[in-house]
């Protein structure tokens, strides 16, 4: 089976499945580089496909697997096997460590659908909700005391600007330190990019501007997810995040 990635922008291929893991061994080929091969529906990033074990090992030599966590290609009888997933004696300590704290996942990502990410987003939009009437209610009742006009108005500006600044302070913080919100959380949900990982604070970041444009459009950008195979909105499609349950 012949492979193709790009690189530097640049398509390249074909090259042979023994050639191709090589790259990958050596890092040329990363969770992020674009890939194909014939079969496929399209290009796809090599992290997205070893994200089940029927991927990582029809893409690796006979005899070989990878470590579902550091991802080092092994032989079978440098391994142990736990459900699905393929633990290297190196990453062992780590993973029996996950199994005990609960945190531990079979490596595979299952996507979060349509209206469980809807019930997220409410409790979100009542805990910010509540947030705001805590500083609104007092700040309403020093307006109705006083009688000018400009008071009245930088307290309109400082309002919305608090308001701005909550819901981007809101989302960043918890999908950067977290990768949920307190919605997602009490929902099973997280936010992860292609390899399974955590989101960063920047890309949590700017996914809250991409978050803003899915509104801006009747909320199609959010309905995306209902339609899209790895249910992602157009905020997600944006800054490259899947939503998957924990």
């Amino acid at each position: 089976m012949d492979w193709y990635y790009y690189i530097d922008k640049q398509q390249t291929g074909p090259i042979s499945e023994e050639d191709f893991h090589e790259l990958v061994n050596s890092g040329v080929v990363r969770q992020d580089t674009l890939v194909w091969h014939a079969g496929m529906e399209g290009w796809k990033a090599y992290g997205t496909l070893v994200n089940s074990s029927e991927s990582r090992e029809a893409m690796l030599p006979e005899g070989q697997v990878k470590c579902s966590e550091c991802q080092k290609v092994l032989s079978e009888d440098e391994v142990i096997r736990h459900g699905e997933s393929v633990i290297c004696e190196d990453c062992k300590p780590m993973f029996l460590q996950k199994l005990k704290e609960g945190s531990w996942t079979d490596g595979a990502m299952h996507y979060a659908g349509f209206w469980i990410r809807a019930g997220a987003k409410i409790i979100d939009m009542i805990i910010i909700s509540i947030i705001q009437w805590i500083f609104f209610i007092p700040a309403g009742f020093l307006l109705s005391t006083t009688d000018n006009p400009s008071m009245a108005i930088v307290s309109g500006i400082a309002i919305q600007i608090f308001s701005l600044s909550l819901n981007i302070g809101y989302l960043t913080f918890f999908h950067g330190k977290y990768s949920a919100t307190p919605g997602k959380m009490a929902c099973g949900l997280k936010v992860v990019v292609a390899d399974g990982s955590k989101i960063t604070y920047l890309r949590a970041f700017g996914r809250v501007f991409a978050e803003w444009l899915s509104g801006m459009i009747l909320a199609i950008g959010y309905m995306m997810a209902g339609w899209d195979k790895e249910k992602r909105t157009l905020h997600d499609r944006i800054c490259d995040t899947r939503v998957v349950r924990k």
